[in-house]
């Protein structure tokens, strides 16, 4: 049967899709694209067509679906495929690449022809990693529960920093936003522009407590709106510029990577939110595929890259004496030379938990589990942070079985330690690659069987600036994306580093997003520290007895059972903990280390605030002195023994 010159004597009113109807797996498909076609294509199988189009011979019909246009031609295929596919709005690409691009039509018969031939081990695998192909997968109810708790997890985050800004950076605070800014407004023969991208902030009109206190009570009535569904696009908007403003005005407490992940976080939601005045839980409209697909981009790039540079980048000192065979193809595959690196010699976790900022009372535990217990818990980890997320691009349940995943990561970190809202914005990243089929029936019937009909006031030039808007934004989004991508390889570590370069305008841009906070790039516990350096601050009035100072959490007295800070990010603590390596490992005092001391000498009670308690009550003291311990925690026998959680030595 020639397909060029077939032609049927009586074709149908409109297109007509005929199939064998004795295929399940022809027929999850069949409908699937009856939800794509409808009102332009007519679906019926050749079991009931008959001989009605007696130039198709029955046993063509089993082997293939067939296309009957209205003017009588036939296509068969792959071809009927994109032909009807295209027929629907949105859908003709296919059709265009297989008549246009060179060897996809051959591929695209290929591909068909082998899936005819095996559709009954298609169908089992469709069911296993897919379900029912007949049912589209929408996100409607994912699009309200991720805007929503975004908007909680920013709440916590503005009233956590706003709890603790007039000791850090406050009007008497350690370091003082207002001397920042005009620290940065005096530099000599800096522009106007090379100001704003020193600190890209709203806090340049008003660098004070005011300012702060402003920027923290706006960003929190956003976030309050953000959840109730109101106007979510411009509250979400409201989120990003003031949480932006305060992380690019206080650079050394809000300089964290899940500060910036908030930024980006909010930024790529922009594109998925509604920017009606309502969101409702119940019948919400589909949200934008650009949006789904920058926050799955997002989750994506921060979850390989945080997998990427544990085994890109060596530590300080020698590497093993004798590598195994594993040591030396991943120093063959990725071209680092074999060096000091926990994570690829499976021993990471054995230091992990002690040596992370911020313990909880269950590090302790984790911390006396067995070394095997550690070395299945870090390929568990690194194999969820590298391989998995791949699955995010795949079929609906594997892109479920990944969420999934990644979410039990997150939770077994909240379980383990303290990493602020972190851990809850990312298992929130997650939610959107759930679709309406992974909740259960009750949420299902909450939203409704059918989505409301797409309804806009804007007139259609407006409507097009919109899309044309959103598409370069994801553009540049995923630009940045693959730059940043391309740099952790190429910046992973070498026997020699690279020679100083110019920057080409693609990493000028990737730089100035991250400056933004709207595109970053991501590398958690990069080179797992072995040792734990511990700050202790204490004071003296008369230079002979000296009191501790004692922080809310981060360790101190020894006897102290770590506790969990989860929500709350205390930024002060996280600081010491930097504060203790630095001095340590680089024998260098960090700026705004002297500052704090010069507080507590004060007496200052919005800084003695940040603390648990303060040893001088009545005057300050005269004397401060700074010196740093090795923090160790005990065994389950020193614990019995003694009460005590951790073991310390002074070194300096």
């Amino acid at each position: 049967m020639d397909l060029l010159t077939l032609r049927v004597a009586k074709p149908p009113a409109r297109p007509l899709m005929i199939w064998d109807g004795e295929c399940r797996f022809c027929g999850g498909w069949i409908r699937r694209w009856q939800g794509y076609t409808a009102g332009a294509v007519d679906y019926e199988t050749f079991q009931s067509v008959g001989a009605r189009f007696a130039e198709i011979g029955e046993k063509d019909y089993a082997n293939a679906v067939y296309l009957v246009m209205s003017d009588g031609r036939v296509f068969r295929g792959a071809e009927a495929v994109f032909e009807s596919l295209s027929l629907a709005r949105g859908h003709g690409l296919g059709l265009k690449m297989y008549h246009h691009v060179p060897g996809f039509k051959a591929v695209s018969e290929w591909f068909y022809g082998n899936v005819a031939q095996n559709r009954h081990w298609l169908s089992l695998l469709t069911k296993i990693f897919m379900g029912d192909p007949g049912v589209p997968s929408t996100y409607r109810f994912s699009s309200v529960l991720f805007l929503r708790l975004l908007g909680l997890i920013f709440l916590v985050a503005f009233i956590s920093f706003w709890a603790q800004a007039a000791g850090l950076v406050g009007d008497h605070g350690i370091i003082p936003v207002s001397d920042y800014f005009h620290a940065i407004g005096s530099a000599k023969d800096a522009t106007a522009n090379m100001k704003f991208w020193s600190a890209p902030s709203l806090l340049w009109f008003f660098p004070n407590t005011f300012g702060l206190n402003w920027l923290a009570g706006v960003g929190s009535a956003c976030s309050l709106l953000l959840m109730a569904g109101l106007i979510p696009g411009w509250a979400l908007l409201g989120c990003v510029v003031a949480y932006a403003s305060l992380r690019n005005g206080v650079p050394i407490f809000l300089n964290f990577q899940w500060d910036a992940l908030l930024i980006e976080s909010g930024f790529v939601a922009l594109l998925l939110a509604p920017w009606g005045l309502w969101q409702r839980v119940w019948a919400p409209r589909e949200p934008s595929k650009v949006g789904r697909w920058l926050v799955w981009w997002l989750l994506f790039k921060l979850m390989v890259m945080s997998g990427l540079v544990k085994i890109l980048t060596n530590g300080s000192g020698p590497g093993p004496e004798h590598p195994g065979w594993f040591r030396q193809m991943m120093s063959s595959l990725t071209g680092v030379p074999i060096g000091n690196n926990t994570w690829l010699d499976g021993t990471a976790l054995q230091y992990h938990y002690f040596t992370q900022p911020i313990p909880a009372s269950t590090s302790w535990w984790f911390h006396n589990q067995s070394a095997w217990f550690h070395a299945y818990s870090l390929w568990a980890c690194m194999f969820i942070e590298i391989i998995v997320p791949f699955a995010f691009f795949g079929p609906r349940r594997l892109r479920h079985l990944a969420a999934l995943l990644q979410i039990f990561l997150q939770v077994a970190l909240l379980a383990t330690g303290n990493y602020g809202f972190f851990n809850l914005l990312t298992i929130v990243l997650c939610i959107p690659l759930f679709d309406d089929t992974f909740w259960p029936a009750p949420v299902r019937k909450i939203i409704g069987s059918e989505p409301p009909a797409p309804r806009s006031i804007l007139p259609p030039t407006l409507r097009l600036t919109g899309h044309m808007t959103r598409g370069l934004l994801a553009g540049l989004v995923l630009l940045v994306g693959i730059i940043q991508f391309w740099t952790t390889w190429a910046q992973r570590t070498r026997a020699t580093p690279p020679a100083p370069r110019e920057l080409n305008l693609a990493e000028e841009v990737s730089i100035r997003a991250s400056q933004l906070g709207i595109a970053n790039s991501y590398g958690l516990f990069r080179v797992m520290t072995t040792d734990r350096p511990e700050i202790v601050i204490e004071g003296s009035a008369d230079g002979v007895n000296w009191r501790e100072y004692e922080f809310i959490w981060k360790p101190g007295n020894p006897m102290r059972e770590p506790t969990f800070t989860t929500p709350h990010m205390p930024r002060l603590d996280w600081q010491m903990w930097f504060a203790a390596l630095e001095i340590y490992e680089d024998r260098q005092m960090p700026s705004w280390l002297p500052l704090f001391c010069a507080q507590l000498r004060n007496g200052n009670p919005a800084v003695l605030g940040l603390l648990d308690q303060n040893p001088f009550p009545n005057a300050p003291p005269q004397n401060i002195r700074v010196q740093v311990y090795l923090y160790h925690f005990t065994t389950p026998e020193e614990q019995e023994t003694t009460g005590a959680w951790w073991t310390r030595k002074q070194v300096m």
